[in-house]
């Protein structure tokens, strides 16, 4: 039975990969890992409505609570599940205002988007079927050469210095920063996981960067000032910034290169690729420095209580 796992697949563009994965690649089981349970059940409602002959779950996932991450592989072999050929990791937040602080002490936004993603994937490796995808879902601000990172470039000295709320080079950061942190801390784990594949006992997955380029209309901007969202949604504002060089992209695209990636049959994408939508591109310079990727995984297991 093909199975794949989407975190964040209760809404915007997880809502849409998983839709995606069901109509367009005749997946057999879809998993949508969420933290609301509420808003699980109104997508499985409309996700059985549309296609009523796939099987869909939803299952608990916090990817702010370590002991919720922890969980996740009881909580699929509860759920039916003996084999994942995917993990697309999609959920994230961007928080403005003061760092706030996970369950379990980390910084918000680095806790959720980066470490969450790092223990999930690091305790699913063995639950992945042979050949199995790992897809990690980046973002083009996390590049300082392009226009969409060039105004709140990342700032990722070493792992620590961002791990906590109170510490390090946090507190001086401002909301926007720590996201486009995070999202460069997603790219150095792709390329380092893609690296580690045989000493952890996988040579045999494919791991994958998704950058699904500017995406108006995404639950990502939740965080955001009402009137900020309101003017990201417009058209006008849409066309200027993809006349600076940023590309807007829809949500069924940008959902469809994602669900491409996890589920093509022939797909002509190697290993350790980094893709915008639907090309393959090259990500940012320091992302492909071998020794911040070296450092990043590292440190993430140290903090995590995982072996590196």
């Amino acid at each position: 039975m093909s199975t794949y796992l989407v975190t964040g697949g209760n809404a915007g563009l997880g809502f849409e990969c998983a839709r995606q994965l069901a109509s367009r690649y005749a997946a057999e089981h879809v998993v949508i890992a969420c933290r609301d349970p509420t808003r699980a059940a109104q997508a499985l409602e409309l996700f059985r409505a549309q296609a009523p002959s796939v099987r869909f779950t939803a299952v608990s996932l916090d990817l702010g609570s370590l002991s919720s991450v922890r969980a996740i592989e009881a909580r699929l072999r509860e759920a039916g599940v003996v084999a994942l050929d995917a993990i697309v990791l999609n959920a994230g937040v961007q928080t403005f205002g003061p760092p706030t602080a996970t369950e379990d002490g980390f910084e918000t936004t680095f806790g959720v988007n980066h470490l969450g993603h790092y223990l999930l994937t690091r305790l699913l490796l063995p639950l992945l079927a042979p050949d199995a995808r790992v897809v990690v879902v980046a973002s083009g601000t996390h590049d300082p050469a392009t226009t969409d990172g060039r105004f709140n470039p990342p700032r990722l000295r070493e792992t620590r210095a961002v791990a906590w709320p109170d510490r390090g080079d946090t507190p001086t950061m401002a909301g926007i920063v720590r996201y486009t942190t995070s999202k460069l801390a997603n790219v150095l784990f792709a390329y380092a996981l893609h690296g580690r594949r045989a000493e952890l006992g996988r040579p045999d997955i494919a791991v994958y960067t998704y950058d699904p380029a500017a995406v108006p209309g995404t639950g990502l901007v939740r965080g955001w000032p009402s009137w900020i969202q309101r003017l990201w949604r417009s058209a006008i504002v849409r066309w200027l910034v993809a006349r600076l060089g940023t590309r807007i992209s829809t949500i069924e695209a940008s959902a469809l290169g994602m669900a491409r990636l996890a589920a093509e049959p022939a797909l002509d994408v190697a290993s350790g690729a980094y893709v915008q939508v639907d090309r393959v591109r090259e990500s940012s310079v320091e992302s492909r420095d071998p020794g911040k990727q070296d450092e990043l995984w590292t440190s993430s297991a140290a903090l995590l209580g995982v072996p590196s």
